[in-house]
């Protein structure tokens, strides 16, 4: 089973700046500071940085719902291999018993 890597909090805010959305709101604060809108270039930078912090708490979240994921299915496994080696001869019985039925 293919494993990836968790991003890092520095690479998902990298990442953040290749949405064309955040791109937009970045030119929108460049613009509000260099027409004097500091307030609205705030609230802007404000939004993008609180949009950040939020799909980075999100990140970490899905990489720990998917271990733990992992681990449901490896005990699955487990219990399948189990069940199906200690029940050998019952399912023989019936695959045989299906056969001339």
């Amino acid at each position: 089973m293919h494993q990836a890597r968790p991003r890092s909090a520095g690479r998902i805010l990298i990442d953040q700046f290749k949405n064309a959305v955040v791109r937009i709101l970045g030119l929108a604060v460049v613009l509000s500071f260099a027409f004097g809108e500091l307030v609205d270039g705030m609230v802007i930078l404000l939004a993008v940085a609180i949009n950040t912090l939020i799909d980075i708490r999100k990140q970490a979240g899905a990489v720990v719902a998917i271990e733990e994921g992992r681990g449901i299915l490896n005990n699955i496994r487990k219990s399948v291999i189990h069940l199906l080696s200690g029940n050998a001869s019952q399912i023989l019985i019936v695959f045989i018993a299906s056969l001339f039925n």
